[in-house]
């Protein structure tokens, strides 16, 4: 194999953005604001979901349904502060 030198050939730009990407779950759960609730039907689902929120260090909570687990996402504050106050209270 022989190899030649070339010139005039340009560089080609760099492909940013090409890393992982994200699931449907996870753009789906990053999309959420506080206050809204996404159906999970499944636990590999509900799993996913909840490993992204807690990831991104966005709080949440869940519980189990007939239909699934159902995820809330909550506002960090009012959490912090009704810990706040329990804490308070016990002291």
């Amino acid at each position: 194999m022989t190899l030649e030198i070339q010139k005039n050939i340009p560089v080609p730009a760099r492909g940013y953005g090409r890393g992982r990407q994200l699931s449907s779950e996870s753009e789906i759960a990053l999309k959420m604001k506080p206050g809204d609730s996404v159906l999970c039907p499944n636990e590999v689902i509900y799993r996913r979901v909840i490993k992204c929120l807690s990831n991104y260090k966005r709080p949440y909570t869940s519980r189990r349904s007939p239909e699934g687990f159902r995820v809330w996402r909550i506002d960090g504050r009012k959490a912090q502060q009704l810990l706040n106050g329990r804490v308070a209270a016990t002291l």
